[in-house]
């Protein structure tokens, strides 16, 4: 059997999930829905963040009780038969999307900043195959990988945030925070579907970090430290720039580094932190690469993961070519519109309903 899994501990799982939740916090959203009614993503995020730990934390511990070792497992044991392999293909999608998200907006982002005139194919070309390769030496190049990456990533973060201090104003944040307590809610809610599955992708590879008690550990440091930095950062976003400008920003996140007076001290900080925060979309994209074509093999009983990655990151490859080169860019704006309202659904609910149907299950047999 080849699933590429290994052994990691702790520390390497929460920076891969740390990282994978970061990226997904500050750059895969799109700004038009994000910012669509107001600012209130210093609330939402961190919120959201939390919310998804709450759901990881209850299923896991349903996990622990019905004695499943990693989430293909629970999934079979809880629905078994024809719909085990059903639910797995649904939360596979969801998972390999976590990773096509955000590496459309960096190659999107790319083309404007760096090769412009470039066809968006060339830079797809040069980029996923790093995404690949990296998934495909597996779960435990991924975690030592990111453990060396974040610090670097989240060093850069914050020296951006703090290069733009000096255009800092309060006035932009008004209205405060411009949604009622239940659009607020709404949102939080929403976004779940964002960062949830970062903390799937850890209870998939359970067994990969040796238990679920390191993997609970993992996803509690994992999100902690990500529902900070999205405060961090969205605040900082919301001191630089009204709601009204960053709805009308492309990843807001990339122009701050040009607000900052670094740039002339530390040799064009603006390209250094593209470059370090590309690194970090490439872990991410290929943590949850690996990840979904785990948890696809595991329910279908594949024995070797390879040709299953090799799929996920083609049909990753594949939708970014089609969205940024042909003319289907607002079907694909439809598409993400729609999962941003209500992907949380699925990646809480059928997780959730194996978990209780399979704790159900031993109680009755026991």
């Amino acid at each position: 059997m080849n699933m590429r899994l290994g052994r990691i501990g702790k520390r390497e799982g929460a920076s891969a999930c740390a990282i994978a939740m970061t990226v997904s916090g500050i750059f895969t959203f799109e700004t038009k829905l994000l910012y669509e009614h107001g600012n209130a993503t210093y609330i939402t995020l961190p919120l959201a963040v939390l919310a998804s730990l709450a759901v990881f934390l209850l299923i896991a511990g349903l996990m622990e009780k019905n004695g499943s070792v990693n989430l293909g497992e629970l999934i079979a044991k809880g629905f078994g038969g024809v719909l085990a392999p059903l639910a797995a293909i649904g939360l596979t999608m969801l998972v390999f999307y976590s990773a096509y998200a955000p590496m459309s907006q960096f190659i999107r982002a790319m083309h404007g900043l760096f090769f412009d005139g470039v066809s968006y194919s060339r830079i797809v070309v040069f980029t996923l195959p790093a995404v690949l390769i990296t998934a495909l030496l597996g779960f435990e190049t991924i975690g030592r990988t990111a453990k060396l990456i974040a610090p670097a990533l989240f060093i850069v973060l914050m020296l951006s945030i703090a290069g733009s201090t000096s255009e800092f104003e309060a006035y932009r944040l008004h209205p405060l925070p411009g949604l009622s307590a239940l659009q607020i809610a709404v949102q939080t809610l929403e976004e779940i579907g964002t960062f949830l599955p970062a903390l799937m992708c850890l209870l998939i590879n359970a067994d990969g970090l040796n238990d679920l008690k390191t993997a609970k550990r993992a996803g509690i440091e994992a999100a902690l430290f990500s529902s900070l930095i999205c405060l961090v950062a969205q605040l900082a976003l919301g001191l630089c720039y009204t709601y009204k400008e960053l709805g009308e920003l492309f990843m807001p996140m990339f122009r701050i580094n040009y607000l900052n007076k670094f740039e002339a001290h530390f040799m064009r900080m603006d390209k250094l932190a593209h470059m370090i925060w590309l690194g970090g979309g490439m872990i991410a994209a290929a943590f949850c690469i690996h990840s979904g074509a785990r948890l696809f093999s595991q329910s279908f009983d594949m024995r070797d993961i390879r040709p299953v990655i090799c799929a996920g990151a083609v049909l990753s490859s594949l939708m970014i070519m089609i969205e940024v080169e042909s003319k289907m860019s607002e079907a694909f704006f439809a598409v993400k519109e729609f999962l941003n309202e209500y992907a949380f659904i699925p990646i809480c609910a059928v997780p959730l309903a194996a978990a209780l149907a399979a704790s159900g299950r031993k109680r009755r047999y026991a």
